[in-house]
This record gives C-alpha cells, sequence and structure tokens, in this order.
C-alpha cells in the first residue's frame, strides 16, 4: 500500500537515524522513511505523541543511541507537547540533529531560537518526498556509515493484517455484552472476556 511503512523500523546495534514525526503527518513520514530506507539508510522512527512512560523511556533510549535524530516538522507538530520535548531532550543530550520542514508555517519564536543553526530542508523546495530524499542523502549529516544491506527489512504483511484484526475484534468485544453487562477489554483493568455489570450494584 502506498501509504505505508515497506520496511521495519531499524532495531539493532549498528549506526542508524531517529526520524520522529507528529500523529498528523503519519502520510508524509511514510514516504520519507521508505524513500530513505530504500536508500539503505538504517531508520528508527516513531510517530504518534507518546504519552505512557514505559513508551517514553523507550524513546529516548533509542535517541541516545542513535547516530542522528531527523525530525519532521509541521504546524500540527510544533503544537504537540510530546514532539517538542522529544526536541528539547535531543538538544539537552547534544545529539546530532537535522529537521525536515513538512510545511511553510515559522516556527516558534521558542523552537527557532533553539533549533538555530540546526541543519535542514524544505518540503516544499522539492517536487516529492522522493526527490526531497534525493537531495538530503548527499548532506554531510547522512554519512555512508548510516547505511548497510540491513536496513532493509519488510514489514511482514501477514503479521501487520493480524494486528489489524485483532484490533478489530477487541473493538467489538467492548460492545454490550448480554444481560446489560459489558465485555472488559485488556487494559479495562479486567481480564479479556470478563462481563461486568454496567447497571446497577
Amino acid at each position: 500500500m502506498k501509504n505505508e511503512m515497506l520496511y521495519r523500523s531499524y532495531n539493532g546495534d549498528e549506526p542508524y537515524i531517529l526520524l520522529k514525526y507528529g500523529k498528523t503527518d503519519h502520510k508524509l513520514a511514510v514516504e520519507i522513511v521508505n524513500g530513505l530506507i530504500g536508500r539503505q539508510f538504517r531508520v528508527s522512527y516513531s510517530g504518534g505523541d507518546t504519552i505512557a512512560v514505559e513508551k517514553a523511556n523507550c524513546l529516548a533510549e533509542r535517541m541516545l543511541s542513535s547516530e542522528l535524530i531527523v525530525f519532521l516538522i509541521s504546524a500540527e507538530a510544533q503544537e504537540s507537547l510530546a514532539f517538542r520535548n522529544a526536541i528539547h531532550f535531543a538538544l539537552s543530550r547534544k545529539k546530532q540533529l537535522y529537521c525536515i520542514n513538512l510545511d511553510d508555517k515559522p516556527l516558534s519564536h521558542g523552537l527557532a531560537l533553539q533549533l538555530m543553526g540546526v541543519p535542514g530542508a524544505h518540503l516544499s523546495d522539492d517536487q516529492s518526498a522522493d526527490s526531497l530524499c534525493q537531495s538530503i542523502v548527499t548532506e554531510a549529516q547522512f554519512t555512508q556509515h548510516l547505511r548497510g544491506e540491513d536496513a532493509r527489512a519488510l514489514v511482514d504483511k501477514n503479521r501487520a493484517k493480524k494486528k489489524r484484526v485483532v484490533k478489530h475484534e477487541s473493538t467489538c468485544r467492548s460492545a454490550e455484552a448480554p444481560s446489560g453487562g459489558r465485555i472488559r477489554r485488556d487494559g479495562d483493568g479486567g481480564l479479556d472476556g470478563k462481563i461486568e455489570k454496567t447497571g446497577s450494584r
């Protein structure tokens, strides 16, 4: 599918790029991630707003062990506290950064001050996300040692399809159960499939 990641997020120990994007920028992120990994760059990617402590810890660890962090910045991403916190964290750890501006909205004054001197590119300067990838990989930050044959590990489409089915079934299980009860899902604080009365106790 055109709007799906073709390759798995890199999770190895060789030098790699950590690419962070906002949850509303998934479509463009897919094109850029596929473009970079298709050119044999190892890319560990993270989208959405990371709020849960365990996920935030995992993201922080991957950021710290990465060689280069690429932020996809958009008007919506700038409004995300989790996204801005990721930028602040990377800057505080003096990580090497590269920013790709997905739209032409100016950075907020505070963010512009923090990212002053950080190299980057504008998507609007290129005809497509793929041509953007073609141009930025020639820049100094995208070094040869970030590339490798191990980068292009294809996504298991059957596994992804199974996850979507399981998610759909989980959603269906949250519907009303017989006798006025509600089937509790994992994450509700109860065992999966347990019927809980929703009426008077």
